[in-house]
């Protein structure tokens, strides 16, 4: 018996198991959200499995039996089926250095911004230019989030990557802090190369 695995975006996954056709439609708005819908039609018998992400703090299977092993959902397919998948995720708060970031799912929330680029220097290195960026914010950055407040999760309506688009978003309560600067840029020399930070 064969083993079909698909990665969580949309996809079309189409092939022959012993020698009988097969066709598998993933349709999902995932990362933005976590529900999953596979299409299958097929007239032979395989094992389908599903990961199941660590992130997840629960799920919800419809339209078939199935049993969770070894951080898979796995479902016997014997024809066409139609297979819902719902995970669930929690807001999670990380610390990093001495501030703090918000995950939900596989993503990972920050203060959107697009930033300042300009070129801050170049090396030549086997007759190739690399141009070395300088990053600045385009607004303020410098809030203080009160972590005695839950944050909340807002669905938004778009999901494009861009921060001018209404995007899911983390709401938190936060202040400025208005003595809080962005420290000069330095250079030190290591190898060959000028790194900065």
């Amino acid at each position: 018996m064969a083993t079909v695995k698909i990665k969580f975006r949309p996809s079309t996954v189409e092939g022959e198991i012993d020698g009988k056709a097969f066709k598998v439609t993933q349709s999902t708005n995932y990362p933005f959200d976590f529900s999953l819908i596979f299409d299958v039609e097929t007239k032979a018998q395989f094992t389908f499995k599903i990961r199941v992400p660590k992130w997840c703090k629960d799920l919800k299977v419809k339209g078939c039996k199935f049993k969770v092993e070894k951080g898979f959902i796995v479902v016997e397919v014997n024809g066409n089926a139609k297979i819902s998948v719902e995970f669930t995720a929690e807001i999670e708060k990380k610390r990093a250095s001495s501030g703090v970031y918000f995950k939900r799912g596989p993503l990972v929330y920050c203060l959107g911004m697009k930033g300042e680029r300009s070129q801050w220097t170049k090396h030549t290195y086997e007759g190739v230019d690399y141009p070395f960026y300088r990053m600045k914010p385009d607004k303020k950055w410098n809030y203080a989030i009160d972590v005695s407040k839950a944050p909340k999760y807002i669905a938004g309506k778009d999901t494009v990557w861009d921060v001018d688009k209404d995007l899911p978003c983390i709401e938190v309560s936060a202040k400025e802090v208005e003595n809080w600067v962005i420290k000069p840029t330095h250079k030190f020399k290591t190898h060959s190369w000028d790194y900065v930070i």
